[in-house]
């Protein structure tokens, strides 16, 4: 099975061949190896390093949110090599301090803002709207959630 498909090749007819063969079990194996592959093919297809399309997008990104999604995320970034330069803001921060060594600090709801985005990586849809409510106010561009900004990347800037 050659591990160097892409999304858009056709994996169904492959895993259909396969499951004739194999068992459940061994089919969730499948699976899950490739959502792994996906995950470490992209970076191989971009058209440019992530981190210069961070910075043509914008200067003035802030990720929201100190949990799972965002210690996640970083996990990516530091696979990939592309540094994190960016505040990532969460009420929380006094509790929270710092993710993978990274500085977690408290919002800043009054300062308007021009030409910035918002990633906000809380899954919990009640908090998150909230969240986008105020950073939307204060003139923040809101991308919401961990694969909705994975997501942005993948389908504009990778073959």
């Amino acid at each position: 099975m050659p591990w160097s498909y892409y999304a858009k090749d056709d994996i169904n007819s492959a895993r259909l061949l396969m499951s004739k063969h194999y068992s459940s079990a061994m089919m969730a194996l499948f699976d899950s190896a490739v959502e792994c592959n996906k995950r470490l093919i992209y970076p191989l297809a971009c058209k440019k390093p992530l981190s210069s399309l961070l910075h043509m997008l914008s200067n003035n990104i802030v990720f929201y949110g100190g949990g799972a999604n965002m210690k996640e995320l970083l996990k990516i970034f530091d696979a990939f090599n592309i540094p994190f330069e960016y505040p990532i803001w969460d009420v929380n921060a006094d509790k929270i301090a710092d993710i993978n060594g990274k500085k977690v600090i408290q919002p800043d709801f009054d300062t308007k803002v021009s030409n910035s985005v918002a990633i906000i990586t809380i899954d919990k849809q009640e908090v998150s709207r909230s969240i986008a409510e105020k950073l939307l106010e204060i003139g923040f561009v809101v991308i919401k959630s961990k694969c909705r900004f994975l997501g942005f990347f993948i389908e504009n800037f990778f073959e």
